[in-house]
């Protein structure tokens, strides 16, 4: 939550002084490097958690440092790979993907920020998979703050070129603080360190099949909204792609939240139960209403005080949002439970399936894009998603049914029907005038009534407060 409060300051300062054509650009730049990030990790990450998971289990100390020194290398050197070119062609992809050749500068500086963000995540992956939840946390926590105090004057003092190199030094901090996190881990008593282990072409073999599939899933989502932004910018401005990034970015905040649950807890803890599908399913039903529970207030606080919420958080000068805000939380809402629902796939090795669902999805999201192309509008672009999202939650639930005998349960559904009429009835009032800041909260606590159980009140607030999920080594 603090990392959350954290960004959303952050997004305020750059608002401010950057207006909406640097946020635009501040956007466009985090999704490059976030899809160049995701290339050089030839997604890694999912498989280094689960091996990291099942190690851990079976206590073999040995692997795990073996798996840490192999990836570490190997990813270091890749990426060095990766970057040279990028940075010799710089002015190429400045003007193709921000339009404009004279921001080649700005592109080049933040391109060193990708071997430390790689590096860096990769060790936190190894300390999710060893559920070191409070390590990662205290991580994640101290670069945000560190960030945020570089951040600020970089961006008053140097403007654009600031923000660039804001997001290098972010990527140093982490690689710096998650390698100290890791030095500072004992597993039996003996810190986990790696310098004297050899690599190990054998964890890089067993990595490959997840990497692929893993990195083919990841490139997918983030090709797919490069090429949406890219169009956004091409067609409307630079400007008008910052308007969009209001909802995008206030989206990537508490998706964030969501994901660091699903990747800290929920995803080793499917992992742990291999193939015992009865109780994946069970705990996938569990993974289900805590996300609904959790994401729904917010995006109906949101939706309710949208028109106060974006001056709060960016300035008046991104008010133009507001219309974008109904469809956009209708899509967050089916994309977080369809990534719920798709996880087990991951799981029990079902690696091709979840990749053929992925690829679905995106080629409807870009269909449905192309198919509001004239003219286009930003409302087009945010329906896109929304309507890619809900297709493709029926379409993974139907497949999961059939292949691991899936279900949601009756209190699940009535979570997501009420939920969605929620939103629905919310999205239908103007965002303007006294009915929905007056009405909306009603409504709300009404939807609070009926799908909470008094049990689970206390439930979610044990989980924030860390005392109901199972203790790890940090804890013990």
């Amino acid at each position: 939550m603090l990392n959350t409060a954290v960004a959303i300051a952050r997004t305020k300062v750059f608002a401010v002084f950057l207006g909406p054509f640097g946020i635009g650009v501040f956007a466009q730049l985090n999704v490059i490097l976030n899809l160049a990030n995701s290339f050089v990790s030839l997604g890694m990450t999912t498989g280094t958690v689960r091996y990291a998971a099942e190690y851990h289990v079976d206590g073999d100390t040995d692997s795990i440092r073996q798996l840490t020194r192999t990836t570490l290398l190997f990813l270091g050197g890749f990426s060095c790979l990766v970057l040279v070119p990028s940075l010799v062609f710089s002015r190429t992809l400045a003007g193709g993907l921000l339009d404009d050749r004279a921001l080649a500068v700005v592109l080049t500086i933040a391109l060193f920020h990708i071997p430390f963000m790689v590096l860096g995540t990769q060790v936190l992956s190894v300390l999710q998979g060893l559920r070191k939840v409070r390590t990662v946390v205290l991580v994640n926590v101290s670069v945000a703050i560190l960030g945020l105090g570089v951040a600020v004057p970089l961006v008053i003092f140097v403007g654009l070129k600031g923000a660039a190199l804001y997001l290098v030094c972010f990527g140093v901090f982490q690689f710096v603080a998650a390698l100290i996190g890791l030095f500072r881990t004992r597993l039996g008593g003996v810190r986990l360190t790696f310098f004297s282990q050899r690599l190990n072409r054998d964890i890089l073999r067993n990595l490959f099949p997840y990497g692929a599939a893993t990195l083919a899933v990841t490139l997918l989502w983030m090709v797919t909204d490069l090429v949406i932004r890219t169009t956004v910018i091409r067609a409307l401005g630079m400007e008008q792609h910052g308007i969009y990034q209001v909802v995008a970015g206030l989206s990537v905040q508490y998706w964030n939240i969501l994901q660091g649950f699903v990747w800290m807890y929920a995803y080793p803890r499917v992992c742990e139960l291999k193939q015992d599908l009865q109780r994946i399913n069970g705990e996938i039903n569990q993974i289900l209403r805590f996300q609904a529970l959790f994401l729904v207030p917010i995006l109906a606080g949101f939706l309710i005080f949208r028109n106060g919420v974006i001056p709060l958080f960016y300035s008046g000068a991104f008010l133009q949002a507001a219309d974008l805000v109904f469809l956009q939380v209708l899509g967050d809402l089916f994309k977080s439970l369809l990534w719920a629902i798709g996880l087990p796939l991951i799981a029990l090795k079902r690696l091709r399936t979840w990749v053929v669902l992925n690829v679905g999805a995106n080629a409807v999201h870009l269909l449905f894009f192309f198919l509001g192309l004239g003219p286009l509008k930003l409302t087009s672009v945010v329906a896109a998603f929304a309507g890619a999202q809900i297709l493709f939650f029926f379409v993974n639930y139907l497949i999961m049914r059939r292949m691991t005998g899936f279900r949601i349960l009756r209190g699940n559904v009535k979570l997501i029907t009420a939920s969605t009429l929620l939103l629905l009835v919310l999205g239908a009032f103007p965002g303007t005038g006294w009915p929905l800041p007056v009405l909306g909260p009603v409504l709300t606590l009404l939807w609070a009534s009926w799908v909470f159980r008094k049990e689970e009140l206390v439930e979610l607030w044990s989980i924030f407060t860390r005392k109901s999920r199972p203790r790890t080594e940090d804890e013990a």
